[in-house]
């Protein structure tokens, strides 16, 4: 019995696990000053900043250095020809056919859109010019955002798109958050391995 109980106990900490949100936190900006962003996963009391990420110069070309070495010997070392159109044809299909289940189950499964803000303050030369583009850039964005709301899981969205008529500018950002959780990864993980064996048996038929 105490057996029983424990392992219900691991399996109910594992599902718990599991359904929580892994939320992905996407913050741009563009301006005649800077421009930067920084996208960040947060899952529980985790906060992992992915970008930018900061490395020493000297291991990036270290690296490039290791990469460049690597290369040159697998080119000598392949002195075989490959029939690219049969390897085209080998990894078209199953190759587009899986990207599709991929973006299909992302777009209505797995990924949920918390919240969606964009903004703009726009200013050309001429106030004419400014108008039309502000008219312009409002249609391409709620465009965008009407197809989201039919084709995907989209909760919250703002659009902000200033004309400023008084000075030449530009200046953009975006505000993103994404969540899905373990069970949806999962999924998709196994959608790219049964797409990659799909590839891979067609190529041993070459």
């Amino acid at each position: 019995m105490t057996a029983l109980i424990i392992v219900l106990i691991v399996l109910a900490v594992f599902a718990f696990l599991f359904a929580m949100p892994v939320r992905a936190v996407l913050d741009f900006h563009f301006n005649a000053d800077e421009k930067g962003g920084d996208i960040s996963i947060r899952y529980l009391f985790l906060n992992l900043k992915v970008f930018p990420v900061e490395k020493k110069v000297e291991e990036e070309a270290e690296k490039t250095e290791k990469d460049v070495k690597k290369k040159e010997k697998k080119e000598k070392k392949s002195d075989k020809k490959t029939d690219y159109i049969k390897l085209a044809r080998a990894v078209y299909k199953p190759g587009i056919d899986g990207v599709k289940r991929l973006l299909r189950y992302v777009t209505r499964h797995a990924v949920t859109f918390r919240e969606l803000n964009v903004s703009a303050d726009l200013g050309l030369r001429d106030p004419a010019a400014t108008g039309m583009a502000i008219g312009a850039a409002n249609a391409a964005a709620y465009g965008m955002l009407n197809f989201m709301d039919n084709h995907m899981r989209l909760k919250s969205s703002n659009v902000s798109l200033v004309p400023n008529f008084s000075e030449n500018r530009i200046a953009a950002g975006a505000y993103c958050v994404i969540s899905t959780n373990i069970f949806h990864v999962l999924a998709l993980a196994g959608i790219v391995i049964r797409t990659f064996l799909k590839i891979q048996k067609n190529m041993k038929n070459i």
